[in-house]
């Protein structure tokens, strides 16, 4: 039970009622009564908040608000903690002022500056029942008190397995969550909205301020009990959830932190919870069981639901069950009547015990404190893509080679591999984990702004024309006074800066270089370079004495291109009148495009490839994603309607070793075919037709008798030639290659 007279303050003092719940707010220091000052037994405020010094009261003052019970003028402050409990005092050099309502709020301010606590306990009830029947706050003073809820948000690249290998993450969609959160707060609300990354080291200095009410963990769920929290890099740190118990201190003792509410938007999160509930929060949504997985949708439904009541000032459990029943009726969510039994609150079993209110209610809207922890740089970053599909590892490692390796890395690969898409996502992950990764600001050149205000921004504008126009550019005076403003600003900032050189000619890439080497000789400071090149040779043209680290950019696998090309075509959505019932998603098109159990996840079209994968693949683009938009923009119905019947046919898995087993395969096929077709099975006449040209098809590909014994005899030469030189492991290898081609042949 609480009553609140604050300012935003460095002191203040509180003082038990009815409740183990404590509150601080901001930077305040905690100041308690001893059980001796403590007249009305459990009675008393929680906590005054004031600006305190230590001084002699005003009783004219107060004299003045008993006698007007009408709206007064308070003046507050806080003396210097000593051994007497000297707790509350006015001032009359600094005023902070404060508008009571009535002459309960005088007679309470009374009270505290003469120490009468049994009469402040009784005043402070009084007062909470009005709160109550009003269902808004008190509103003491001009200033509202922001009630704040922190979104913790982690979205690794890639995660490790046992053998050291890297494997791409599933990418959650955050900007989608940051803009339903913004707007489920901004009605009739006082919540300051808080993100950060969600990292270990974020975490815990997070709890260790104890300045939110309201804690949402948003990231993957692992079975077992751990979340794929991030490492600083892109990487995953998985965090068990007996380890969160770490972070609070003192967990046999009421905790003096705000935190009263914790959401873990994560799959697998029972456990999580269990750990969160341990150690000492009192209020805890999960996952109702250990092998609960949310989907997205289903997740992003409670979230804007369960936030928009609690703005609106409902108590948690209503909140709770009204976020379930928006899960249960959104036409969003597939199997709605099973995800949304899939949510709990910890501890179960007491549902009066959980409806208390959490946040406050201001009589007008309040507009939404948004501070993300990325500031935006003063150079315009491009657009990122809505949605990285089969870069992360390649993104990983630019960040790794940024993090530890290299100065400078370049980014190379043919046209319409998505070099700027890829490059611009970095630019905007970086720029969100800034304080992790040690930088000051992502900058991006040539400026996406053709008419920069910036000084920096048009320094590298008139740089870069002077780049194809000033024959000894060393000595040319523009130069020299562009390459200071930069320098200058690079020498104040620990800065990350993309340079795109996709559309220059190479001659200015060898000029871009020339100005690149003498800037970096002069900085002192650790500026990292990304460089976009389409060609290796472009990179040759640069020449510095940094370490350098070239990335080189393939294709997309063919499932991330079924991917893509699913989340570009329109017909890919159940809404959609050409929409096939077999793929009326794009997880669905993908499963029925690409079968991981029948060939490994190709960049291009190989010849291991069946007839029916290779069509497929070519059809949606190849692995280049420019052609993949482009292809999948263009569709028809009726070239669509192709693709998913191309898809529907059996893939023909072909493990023949050697011509002789193959042509035995063909000759049995071609009977197979006859036979078929004298009994009248046409339709089994066709799919033994098809087979017999993937066996004509795999046979061009065999190598013939005379090209086996070839190879035989290059592999006997090298066999004797590592036997000779003792290169024991080579020498077995040659001599199971040898194996295998003596079986062919």
């Amino acid at each position: 039970a609480i009553i609140q007279l604050h300012s935003r303050s460095t002191y203040l003092f509180y003082y038990m009622v009815d409740s183990s719940r404590q509150r601080m707010r901001d930077t305040a220091t905690e100041t308690t009564l001893s059980p001796k000052d403590a007249t009305g037994g459990s009675e008393g405020i929680e906590y005054i908040e004031d600006n305190i010094q230590q001084k002699e009261s005003r009783p004219a003052i107060l004299e003045s608000m008993e006698s007007n019970g009408e709206d007064c003028l308070i003046s507050r402050s806080a003396p210097e903690i000593n051994g007497q409990n000297d707790i509350c005092s006015t001032d009359t050099s600094q005023q902070q002022v404060y508008r009571g309502e009535g002459k309960a709020e005088a007679e309470l301010c009374q009270a505290v500056a003469s120490k009468d606590w049994a009469q402040v306990c009784k005043l402070a009830k009084q007062l909470l029942d009005l709160e109550n029947s009003k269902q808004e706050p008190l509103n003491i003073g001009k200033e509202i008190f922001f009630n704040q809820l922190t979104v913790f948000q982690a979205d690794p690249l890639v995660w490790m397995d046992n053998f050291g290998n890297l494997n791409p993450m599933q990418p959650l969609n955050f900007a989608w969550e940051r803009d339903a959160l913004k707007e489920a707060l901004s009605v009739n609300s006082n919540i300051d909205l808080v993100f950060d990354i969600c990292a270990t080291d974020r975490l815990n200095a997070f709890l260790a301020s104890s300045h939110s009410e309201i804690l949402h963990l948003s990231c993957h769920g692992i079975q077992g009990g751990y979340l794929a929290m991030e490492d600083g890099a892109g990487g995953t740190h998985f965090v068990v959830g007996g380890h969160l118990e770490d972070f609070f201190i003192r967990k046999d003792k009421p905790s003096s932190s705000l935190l009263k509410v914790v959401l873990v938007s994560a799959c697998y999160s029972r456990d999580i919870g269990e750990s969160f509930l341990a150690a000492g929060i009192p209020h805890v949504i999960c996952c109702k069981t250990s092998k609960d997985r949310v989907r997205d949708e289903a997740a992003i439904e409670f979230t804007i639901a369960f936030y928009r009541a609690l703005a609106n000032g409902r108590p948690l459990y209503e909140a709770f069950m009204h976020a379930k029943q928006q899960v249960k009726l959104s036409p969003k969510v597939l199997e709605s009547h099973l995800e949304v039994d899939k949510f709990v609150i910890l501890p179960e079993g007491d549902n009066e015990y959980h409806n208390v209110p959490v946040v406050t209610r201001t009589p007008s809207p309040t507009p939404v404190h948004d501070t993300i922890p990325s500031i935006e740089p003063i150079c315009c970053l491009p657009q990122p893509p809505k949605a990285l599909i089969g870069r992360q590892l390649e993104v990983y490692r630019v960040i790794k080679a940024i993090r530890q390796e290299a100065d400078i890395v370049y980014l190379v690969g043919p046209e319409g591999l998505g070099k700027r898409a890829m490059a611009s996502f970095v630019a905007h992950y970086v720029n969100e984990r800034r304080k992790l990764m040690l930088l000051d600001e992502v900058l991006w050149w040539p400026p996406i702004d053709s008419m920069p205000t910036d000084p920096v921004d048009q320094a590298f504008n008139g740089l870069f024309e002077l780049l194809s126009t000033a024959p000894d550019l060393l000595e040319n005076a523009s130069y020299q006074e562009f390459r200071e403003q930069i320098e200058l600003r690079l020498e104040k900032h620990r800065t990350f800066l993309i340079i795109d050189t996709r559309d220059m000619a190479n001659t200015d890439i060898s000029m871009l270089g020339i100005f690149l080497q003498d800037l970096l000789h002069r900085l002192k400071t650790r500026t990292k370079l990304l460089i976009l090149c389409d060609k290796s040779a472009s990179i040759e043209l640069i020449k510095t004495r940094r370490s350098t680290r070239e990335i080189e950019l393939e294709p997309l696998t063919f499932e991330s291109s079924a991917i893509l090309f699913g989340k570009f075509c329109e017909y890919v959505c159940y809404q959609s009148e050409h929409a096939d019932p077999i793929a009326h998603s794009v997880a669905d098109f993908v499963n029925l495009i690409f079968r991981r159990d029948s060939y490994r996840n190709e960049r291009r079209v190989t010849e291991s490839m069946s007839k029916r994968s290779a069509d497929l693949f070519a059809a949606i683009g190849e692995g280049y994603p420019a052609m993949i938009e482009k292809k999948a923009a263009l569709l028809t119905p009726l070239e669509y309607q192709e693709i998913i019947k191309t898809a529907k046919k059996n893939d023909v898995i072909l493990d023949f070793t050697t011509r002789h087993e193959l042509q035995r395969a063909i000759l049995r096929t071609n009977l197979e075919i006859h036979d078929a077709e004298s009994q009248g099975q046409y339709q089994k006449a066709q799919e033994q037709f098809d087979f017999l040209q993937e066996l004509e098809r795999l046979k061009k590909t065999m190598p013939s008798k005379e090209k086996l014994k070839q190879q035989q005899k290059e592999q006997k030469r090298l066999h004797s030639s590592f036997v000779a030189e003792n290169k024991t492991n080579k020498a077995r290898a040659v001599r199971r290659n040898l194996s295998n081609i003596e079986y062919q042949l």
